[in-house]
């Protein structure tokens, strides 16, 4: 397993309590663990869903988008991320795309049922 640097690109909001908020974006490095670069590919993807699940989504465009800005390998080398992105799970839908950038987006109607989906801390599972 070796260590890849992913730079994210995160469209969200922020609050500062009341309710109100605002449109915040925010770049963040990430490290992952992967076998090789598919799997890297695929993990920073798989993290980039979890981003966009867990970051309030923007009011002006009523969702949260995370990009992924680049992936480096453990030598520091930036990797094309066209050339190793799974195909076939970009033509079913399972990875988005948008200026050759791999996107995942979720928006506030995905954040309300992902929540009610969630089990309180203290529930027990039986």
């Amino acid at each position: 397993m070796g260590n890849y640097k992913v730079t994210y690109g995160i469209d969200g909001g922020m609050s500062q309590g009341f309710g109100v908020k605002y449109p915040d974006y925010i770049e963040k490095d990430i490290m992952i663990q992967a076998e090789n670069n598919l799997d890297a590919v695929d993990k920073a993807y798989e993290k980039a869903v979890e981003l966009s699940r867990d970051h309030l989504s923007n009011p002006e465009t009523g969702m949260t988008k995370v990009s992924v800005h680049a992936i480096y390998d453990m030598d520091q080398v930036r990797l094309h991320i066209g050339a190793l992105v799974d195909w076939n799970k970009v033509h079913d839908g399972r990875i988005l795309l948008e200026d050759e950038r791999m996107v995942a987006k979720c928006s506030t109607l995905e954040h309300i049922l992902f929540m009610s989906r969630e089990k309180p801390s203290n529930e027990v599972n039986e």
